[in-house]
């Protein structure tokens, strides 16, 4: 599972081999935001164990910053319908 990017204590990856549609998971904290990635922003994301709504929104911010990684990342390794 190669990592993209750290932010805030957070692991932002793509899972090798994963389905579409093309997204990341921003892994820690005892759970992870699950992101779609769209052109220039994120298109929706969902939250999974002990991660606040305002957490999330910081890690989404955080990751648009870093798309053009997020996407290069998928393209590489996942992709997999």
């Amino acid at each position: 599972m190669p990592v993209f990017y750290r932010s805030r204590g957070y692991r932002f990856t793509v899972i090798s081999g994963d389905h579409t549609p093309p997204h990341v998971h921003i892994i820690g904290q005892g759970g992870y935001v699950k992101a779609v990635l769209g052109k220039g922003e994120v298109e929706y994301w969902e939250i999974e164990g002990k991660i606040s709504k305002t957490t999330a929104k910081k890690l989404i911010d955080d990751l648009e910053k870093v798309l053009d990684a997020a996407w290069t990342c998928w393209n590489q390794y996942g992709g997999i319908d």
